[in-house]
């Protein structure tokens, strides 16, 4: 999940001479009254998730102040996740060279950033507790300190941090985005919608407030909602990877494949950092997977494996296709590279903790497909259901949705009913959950219920390809239903 935040930008549009010229009204060191106006913009840009713009407009203070230390911490930050490594490493050096020259707030926040960038835990802690122990009570300390206990998923933490944000500037737009998500993982919809909708207020011309509006939408099932919120935010910016990458996951839930797949192929295109093409060509991937084209799947995440060796997910989701197919010994090849990626991953000082527990479900995920595939299916029901609290509760539906499958498979259908009723209250139009569900009810001889959930998952995919696989079937078991009552 990428950070998102944004403020409202008449701030340096009026009367911004007078402001600038003012050294001790600068909330950062610089000389040149000209550099900090840019740096501003620059600031502004960046909590728009307008990266482009934002690196232009920090490069520009740094020509214009050559010494401008925090300009730099911005600028290798934004370096970093544009995967422009070179970029980085020069902009973290002079970053430091000044340092010597910024106030002690400054210090800290630099200091911390790279430290966060570099993923040196020790640094983090250390510099985390500086800024906490001298700088308590500023919006900057709630601020990180909110980010931290959410990477650390302490939701309740990071909730009341965000709230002491708001305490200090009521109109911090962050604050209401970050609280929209953290209500939403705490299963606080109401409450996520209504932080969102106070985040779309402040931020009313800005794209990225629809594109959180979107994704919350997206993940309680209400897909033609989070379309239009996420075509609004294409309107206001165009061509914002992330917002593209949405509409091919709204267009995906809705079986509408031939238009997910164009949204992420052009999202893959215009991806800004290696993360997120990555996370493009995985769901290009799933619309390959999930429509039976099965070979063109296989040979695309051969494709993204090669390109990014030290990727897992490419080689989950192939260890998943050669499961589902019984071909049992190219999946345990494909088990094998995760485990030596991941093995890899902890065997590095500087490895990222959130990223190694990612690991370590997508190995839990692998195993148990590989174990229903075999017929163990207790096994498999349980790593699921050990992997379950550790997701994000946008990730679990798919979960539950293997769970109940392999639930069907052990010919335990009504424990698969209780288990797929139960998961349809996070998001009641989750089209796999729908389908197995329907399929339990089939196999449980419950033909009104099961007539009653394929009604609903036929207006689900409503708009979908016509020759989309699982709106075909749903319709001829839908009709035959009809007929017999």
């Amino acid at each position: 999940m990428y950070r998102k935040a944004i403020l409202i930008t008449f701030i340096v549009l009026v009367a911004a001479s007078a402001i600038f010229a003012l050294i001790d009204r600068k909330k950062v060191t610089t000389s040149s009254d000209k550099a900090y106006a840019a740096y501003l913009r620059g600031e502004e840009y960046s909590k728009k998730l307008y990266t482009a713009e934002a690196i232009s407009e920090y490069e520009r203070a740094v020509q214009l102040d050559p010494q401008f230390a925090m300009a730099y911490s911005r600028l290798g930050w934004l370096y970093m996740e544009s995967g422009r490594d070179d970029e980085y490493k020069q902009a973290r050096a002079k970053a430091f060279e000044f340092i010597v020259k910024v106030k002690d707030l400054e210090r800290i926040q630099i200091n911390l950033g790279f430290a966060r960038a570099d993923k040196n835990s020790d640094d983090i802690d250390n510099y985390f507790n500086e800024l906490v122990e001298k700088f308590p009570n500023t919006l900057e300390a709630h601020e990180l300190l909110a980010g931290k206990y959410w990477g650390e998923k302490n939701t309740d933490k990071a909730i009341e941090e965000n709230l002491k944000v708001l305490e200090i500037d009521p109109q911090y737009a962050l604050a209401y985005n970050m609280l929209g998500y953290l209500y939403y993982n705490k299963g606080e919809f109401d409450k996520a919608l209504e932080s969102i909708n106070s985040y779309s207020e402040i931020a009313i011309d800005q794209a990225n407030p629809h594109d959180s509006h979107g994704e919350i939408l997206l993940w309680l099932g209400r897909y033609d909602e989070a379309l239009r919120q996420f075509q609004i935010a294409d309107s206001i910016k165009p061509n914002l990877d992330f917002v593209i990458g949405h509409m091919g996951q709204a267009y995906f839930s809705k079986g509408m494949y031939r238009d997910a797949l164009g949204a992420l192929f052009k999202a893959r295109e215009i991806a800004l950092s290696k993360g997120r093409k990555i996370d493009f060509e995985l769901g290009i991937a799933d619309c390959y997977i999930f429509s039976d084209r099965f070979d063109e799947a296989v040979g695309f995440l051969g494709e993204i494996s090669e390109s990014h060796p030290e990727a897992p997910s490419p080689h989950l989701r192939l260890g998943l296709v050669y499961a589902w197919q019984n071909q049992m010994d190219r999946a345990l090849i494909e088990l094998g590279i995760i485990k030596g990626i991941s093995a890899k991953k902890e065997g590095n000082s500087k490895s990222d903790t959130t990223a190694n527990s990612h690991v370590a479900h997508e190995i839990s995920i692998l195993e148990a497909e590989i174990a229903a595939a075999r017929g163990d299916y207790e096994k498999a029901v349980e790593l699921f259901k050990g992997i379950m609290e550790e997701l994000e509760r946008a990730s679990r539906p798919f979960a539950f949705h293997r769970i109940g499958e392999i639930l069907i498979k052990a010919q335990r259908p009504d424990d698969a009913i209780e288990i797929l009723t139960e998961a349809l209250k996070n998001n009641p139009n989750h089209p796999f959950t729908l389908i197995t569900l329907a399929k339990a009810y089939g196999v449980s001889g419950q033909d009104e219920a099961k007539s009653e959930v394929l009604r609903r998952l036929l207006t689900v995919y409503k708009d979908s390809d016509d020759d989309f696989p699982p709106y075909k079937k749903a319709l001829i078991e839908f009709e035959k239903l009809r007929q017999i009552s």
